[in-house]
């Protein structure tokens, strides 16, 4: 059974407004969940057949709920997937190398486990909206999740903000066959710790401090930064290089309209909003 992107892993508990797995609270209605997208209760389903995942406990729920909830299995995985790297004490980041038009290359850094010594959620780091920034060292990192709804406007450090800050992106557009599909029954929250934390394969640097230091000491035209073992294209519709960070957007929650940053004035939030091309 391929992964399967209509089901909820995760419901926002109302006693300690935490994200939790399936598997962690009771079955049914009395799990104590809502729904994180659209604030719906959950029942917990956790049967004996079907995969366990949270489902809208109200019967005949209205079309515009639904509407609503197109996106609530992402909306879930990225909020865990903040939830999860907030409590982390360290994390393994990718490696990366340079292409020179001559072609030379250069490894920028080799994969590593990195210790973590501050986290901070949701912040505007050098005209990067970072869904968590981390400080490793003497270095900031933007972390950026990314999703098949949710595209990252990325505006790459200049000066001597590109020395001490990288921006590193985390694709979960493999999260439905991460955790549906090999019938775990829960535990979807251990699934995530292991990609965002452990794995490297689905991260990638969009931008390393040392790049442009290793470009100035080689003197060479820069063609290309991938990491080492970088062969697809997977990423590439998952983000957009752009430096005027204010576009037309549309919330899918409210339908609100609005040109700025990613973040709807109504909701409060950047998980729903989609780019207006041509307004």
């Amino acid at each position: 059974m391929m992964g399967d992107s209509t089901l909820i892993p995760f419901g926002l508990r109302l006693e300690d407004q935490q994200l939790v797995d399936v598997s962690e609270v009771e079955r049914g209605v009395k799990c104590g969940c809502i729904c994180p997208s659209c604030s719906t209760p959950l029942l917990a389903r956790q049967g004996e057949i079907n995969e366990w995942h949270f489902a809208h406990a109200s019967k005949g729920v209205s079309e515009s709920t639904k509407s609503e909830c197109e996106y609530s299995f992402w909306v879930s995985v990225t909020l865990m997937a903040k939830q999860v790297i907030s409590t982390a004490s360290s994390i393994n980041l990718p490696s990366l190398t340079m292409f020179f038009a001559d072609g030379k290359e250069v490894n920028v850094a080799k994969e590593k486990i990195a210790t973590i010594d501050i986290i901070g959620l949701e912040k505007h780091i050098s005209e990067v909206y970072a869904d968590a920034v981390l400080s490793v060292g003497k270095y900031l990192i933007v972390v950026i999740f990314t999703a098949p709804h949710k595209i990252a406007d990325v505006y790459t450090p200049h000066g001597e903000q590109s020395e001490n800050i990288g921006v590193l992106e985390i694709s979960l557009a493999k999260a439905n066959e991460w955790l549906f599909g090999d019938k775990i029954n829960g535990e979807y929250s251990k699934r995530i710790y292991h990609h965002i934390i452990n794995d490297a394969a689905n991260k990638r640097w969009l931008h390393h401090p040392r790049v442009k230091i290793i470009e100035n000491v080689n003197n060479l035209e820069l063609l290309a930064t991938r990491p080492v073992e970088y062969r697809d294209m997977e990423f590439r519709s998952c983000y957009v290089e752009n430096k005027n960070k204010n576009k037309n957007y549309k919330c899918l929650i409210c339908n609100h309209k609005w040109f700025g940053t990613q973040t709807c004035p109504n909701c409060k939030t950047h998980l729903y909003a989609s780019e207006v091309k041509n307004a």
